[in-house]
């Protein structure tokens, strides 16, 4: 679980630069499948959220 705990917040980083990296651009322009990954993530980020805290507080 330690791996997960440092994984899934850097995944949440580079999520958030993609998405820098995307302002002022179409979502037609080749980042078609980013709003996906951007729903995943804020349906995920409160487990991933949780996760991190419960390990810790260990």
């Amino acid at each position: 679980m330690a791996s997960l705990s440092i994984i899934l917040p850097l995944g949440m980083i580079v999520l958030a630069i993609f998405i820098g990296a995307m302002k002022g651009k179409s979502v037609n322009s080749g980042w078609g499948k980013l709003p996906d990954a951007i729903i995943f993530a804020i349906s995920a980020w409160p487990i991933v959220f949780a996760a991190v805290v419960a390990q810790g507080k260990k």
